[in-house]
């Protein structure tokens, strides 16, 4: 179900409001990576909504799923991808994003998650057929599942489909935690030119790639500037409170 399809139903069945709550809240997860907010907003959705009316809501939320998964709500993921199902069943994404949820919940982890992968349909999209079959682990390797799926998608030769490829096997690999392996792809994926909500969400991810790193890289490097810092004066907090010319103004923001 495509999102201009979700925006259509919920403006005509759930009224201006809740239209614009499920725009803001798919603008904040997807193109802003703000998942705590999204679900917030979510959350707002559904509070005015009519009890007897919120199911049909729920099902349609897709982001729902995918703020919850950047959230670290594994149940609630879960819970909304199983709903899903009930309108997109053809879709392999959402039993992928499902198997993503478990896979990272503590207390499942891959190898339930693989039993507990949802069957769907025929998802007709290059390079769909091939993401459910490395999901579902029919390949002997992760290697030759991939391979898989990026062959299928260079002969779909679009750019959702490399976009798509690129961005599954990312996050597959990354749920295996080959991080520098998923690196490659989430970064492939983002240099795509398409420009559906999933390509807009595979350069979100990356930048969270890239935030992380930073963050990593920093506090191996500050271990070092430590010394040079307490020689001119400066706390590990940041700063000694006096500035001068050269100061630490770079350095203020920094946490040591």
């Amino acid at each position: 179900m495509l999102h201009k399809d979700v925006l259509e139903y919920v403006g005509s069945e759930h009224g201006a409001l809740v239209e614009k709550l499920v725009e803001l809240a798919r603008l904040q997860v997807i193109e802003l990576g703000e998942s705590d907010k999204a679900l917030k907003t979510i959350d707002a959705a559904i509070l005015v909504t009519p009890h007897a009316k919120r199911s049909s809501l729920q099902e349609r939320v897709w982001m729902d799923g995918i703020a919850s998964f950047y959230s670290g709500k594994w149940d609630r993921c879960a819970r909304h991808f199983e709903t899903e199902m009930a309108v997109n069943a053809v879709d392999v994404e959402v039993p992928v994003w499902r198997w993503l949820c478990d896979a990272r919940n503590p207390n499942l982890g891959k190898t339930k998650a693989r039993g507990r992968l949802i069957e769907c349909g025929h998802d007709v999209r290059a390079p769909f057929p091939e993401i459910w079959q490395m999901f579902k682990g029919t390949h002997s390797t992760t290697e030759e599942a991939v391979a898989a799926v990026l062959q299928a998608a260079d002969q779909a030769g679009t750019e959702d489909s490399k976009m798509w490829g690129h961005f599954y096997v990312g996050l597959y690999l990354e749920a295996l935690d080959r991080h520098s392996d998923a690196r490659a792809h989430f970064l492939a994926a983002a240099e795509t030119r398409s420009c559906n909500n999933i390509a807009m969400l595979a350069r979100t991810h990356f930048r969270k790639v890239v935030q992380r790193e930073e963050k990593e890289t920093w506090a191996a490097l500050s271990q070092q500037v430590k010394p040079f810092l307490k020689m001119q004066g400066f706390h590990a907090g940041g700063t000694t409170g006096r500035t001068t010319p050269e100061g630490p103004a770079g350095y203020q923001a920094q946490q040591y």
